[in-house]
């Protein structure tokens, strides 16, 4: 399987965001779930919230790994029209608890919270590609940046070791070994 390191899809360009922006929405958003103060956050109940009175507009779709609408990604999203679709593999790890299916998860929810709004779908593809513009503008990587917020959130993991993160948010030692380095540099804190 690629390393989570090397996930990257080319980067499609949207306004500008700062990390200080994204983590705000983040924020705001575990606000709203009744999550804020919680280092575990349920991904796939967030995802059930979907259809329902809370959040109408919102729909996800999971699609069977055999299903060619999603070869080569793990999930993708459609801003425009609200919706995820999700490999059934990715869901099922989600459920399961597997950290790198709970960021894809989050990522693609980056995707509609950040109001990427662009008629191509965004997708979380499984080969690497190179960044080809400012990583603010970048969608791929403010979608990264908010799943790490939601899923991380800097107020509760500014004080946690790798292992800390992992076992109390539910991700990948990848995912936590990347925050830990990232909340070291004085532009993530």
């Amino acid at each position: 399987m690629t390393s989570f390191g090397t996930i990257r899809s080319k980067g499609v360009p949207v306004p500008p965001k700062r990390i200080r922006e994204i983590r705000m929405i983040a924020t705001k958003l575990r606000d709203i779930f009744g999550i804020r103060n919680c280092a575990y956050c349920d991904i796939v109940q967030i995802l059930e919230y979907f259809g329902s009175t809370f959040l109408p507009d919102y729909a996800y779709e999971i699609v069977s790994d055999s299903d060619p609408l999603l070869k080569g990604k793990f999930a993708e999203t459609f801003p425009q029209e609200q919706i995820i679709r999700i490999k059934e593999s990715v869901y099922n790890k989600a459920c399961e608890g597997d950290g790198l299916s709970r960021f894809t998860i989050a990522h693609e929810l980056g995707h509609l919270f950040l109001r990427h709004k662009e008629d191509a779908p965004f997708a979380r593809l499984m080969q690497y590609l190179p960044r080809p513009l400012e990583t603010w503008r970048d969608a791929e990587w403010q979608a990264d940046v908010f799943a790490a917020e939601f899923l991380m959130p800097y107020e509760i993991v500014k004080e946690m070791s790798t292992q800390e993160i992992c076992n109390s948010c539910g991700v990948s030692r990848s995912a936590a070994e990347t925050r830990r380095q990232k909340l070291k540099k004085p532009n993530w804190q």
